[in-house]
């Protein structure tokens, strides 16, 4: 019997020796990760976005400017392929970096909603269907208004649907 309490003891001792040995490396371990942890952050994570916010500010502040925005009117077409089963109704705003442009843009609307239609019915519906579509679309009608108007790049400042309807 003294020999099982012996036993017992000993593996008592054992478990806080384990214990102890566990605390230590707890101990030891934790700084070494927190320290991993404050150089991946620092040095890994951050620098990402600083990249992000140094981009971020010179896009708030073209956003800031005051914009003026002039209507090109409404134009429905048949796009390209659908034999006139299909049509598309679409309305185009122009937001201008100066209110001059607005006279400009008066004078030449024929000739712009002449090039909307243009462009609209060259166009599948497969690709003016999708966001990126759009998107793409309205890239190309700010190209080709920024050349029918002969003005420089980006006094037009975007291109807006206020209506885009397939039927």
């Amino acid at each position: 019997m003294a020999e099982q309490t012996g036993e017992a003891d000993s593996k008592a001792s054992a478990g806080r020796k384990n214990s102890k040995l566990r605390l230590y490396m707890t101990v030891a371990i934790a700084p070494i990760m927190a320290i991993s942890a404050f150089f991946l952050v620092t040095k890994v994570i951050n620098p990402r976005f600083a990249e992000a916010n140094a981009r971020a500010p010179a896009e708030a502040a073209d956003n800031r400017k005051e914009g003026y925005v002039c209507e090109i009117g409404t134009v429905l077409v048949n796009p390209l392929g659908m034999e006139s089963r299909r049509i598309m109704k679409v309305g185009v705003l122009l937001e201008l970096t100066s209110k001059s442009l607005i006279q400009d843009v008066e004078k030449s609307r024929l000739r712009l909603q002449h090039q909307l239609i243009m462009i609209l019915s060259s166009k599948e519906l497969d690709m003016v269907n999708s966001p990126e579509g759009k998107s793409a679309l309205r890239e190309e009608l700010r190209d080709a208004f920024t050349l029918e108007l002969r003005l420089e790049p980006g006094e037009i400042r975007q291109v807006y649907f206020s209506e885009f309807v397939i039927q």
